[in-house]
């Protein structure tokens, strides 16, 4: 009758020792990053300087109505550019919205999808990367798809740093709609997400619809729950132009509430204004301030005053919660 007890007791902790074994496989095997997209750090690494945990985000939306853009034939696929009677002014425009933020104290500014005038793209690319070296600060300076013959039919969506003349390219990776009509350009295989590790924290940018894709999602999940891997992301920008902005919000709150990550929403003001800002899944839109009234190519420009070490304790115990949660639901079941 021992021998039978003792029997029985070992197949049961032999059972409980195997679904937890079972269980760690599972969980080692969901940590591992999905195939794509592919995560590339192209910014050198910088430290962390506690005074400057509290700092300033601009939102600079555009107001740019669809009649402004024009198909372009290129590759067998008819990109959107900026008309070249609208190029001027919107060009004028844009930088004197980055020039405003900076000038309110934003170290880091962000524009929105398709505002960025490519027929003039060598003499803006001067004037915000001379604003980023003299005010210190990151432009994520919206996107254009490129028309020239030689490259690539990328939406581009370029970044500006305060410690080099050229700007980083950020390619959107999924095709987006406008007014239900989907954009026809190329997108990079495979997708190529890069990872800007900056001095006021880890930076991803995910160009409108990106925000959607669950893979992504997934990526950043792992990111910040992981940290023997790879430090956690900070910040999410998402530059935009569509005509379901509200769709994009709510895809936008619930990133930043899945991953602790305070997510940057700057959609085009032609459809309404919606820019707003997440912090770990909570809108932040009644501490914005206002720092310019609309105007025909200006949308309203609002500045948030941010501080990382906010957002990263507020992450760490809202991950922990999900995580003891997590715990008790197995344990449970």
């Amino acid at each position: 009758m021992w021998e039978e007890s003792e029997l029985r007791k070992g197949v049961q902790s032999e059972k409980v020792a195997t679904a937890e074994a079972v269980r760690g496989a599972v969980e080692a095997l969901e940590n591992k990053l999905p195939p794509e997209p592919v995560l590339d750090n192209v910014f050198p690494s910088y430290d962390i300087d506690p005074t400057i945990y509290q700092y300033k985000i601009a939102m600079v939306p555009m107001n740019i109505p669809f009649g402004s853009f024009e198909a372009v034939e290129k590759h067998g696929v008819k990109p959107l550019r900026i008309r070249e009677n609208d190029s001027d002014r919107i060009a004028n425009a844009l930088v004197k919205n980055v020039r405003q933020a900076c000038a309110a104290g934003a170290r880091l500014i962000c524009c929105s999808e398709y505002c960025y005038p490519i027929l003039r793209h060598n003499r803006i690319k001067r004037k915000l990367a001379d604003l980023a070296s003299k005010y210190g600060a990151y432009i994520v300076a919206g996107s254009y798809v490129d028309t020239e013959p030689e490259k690539p039919c990328y939406n581009t969506c370029l970044v500006f740093s305060p410690h080099r003349s050229e700007p980083y390219e950020q390619y959107k990776n999924g095709l987006g709609n406008f007014k239900k009509k989907r954009e026809s350009i190329n997108i990079p295989s495979p997708a190529v997400e890069k990872v800007f590790q900056t001095e006021l924290g880890v930076i991803v940018i995910l160009v409108c619809v990106d925000v959607q894709d669950a893979r992504m999602q997934r990526v950043l999940e792992i990111l910040n729950n992981d940290r023997n891997a790879f430090q956690a992301v900070d910040l999410v920008i998402v530059p935009s132009y569509t005509s379901d902005p509200d769709d994009m919000q709510l895809y936008c709150e619930k990133l930043s509430e899945s991953t602790g990550t305070s997510v940057v929403f700057v959609h085009d003001s032609s459809y309404g204004s919606h820019s707003t800002i997440y912090l770990c899944g909570e809108s932040q839109s009644r501490s914005l301030e206002q720092i310019k009234n609309t105007a025909r190519d200006h949308g309203p420009v609002h500045i948030f005053s941010f501080d990382l070490a906010k957002l990263r304790n507020k992450r760490r115990k809202q991950l922990a919660k999900k995580a003891i949660t997590r715990s008790l639901d197995r344990n449970g079941s």
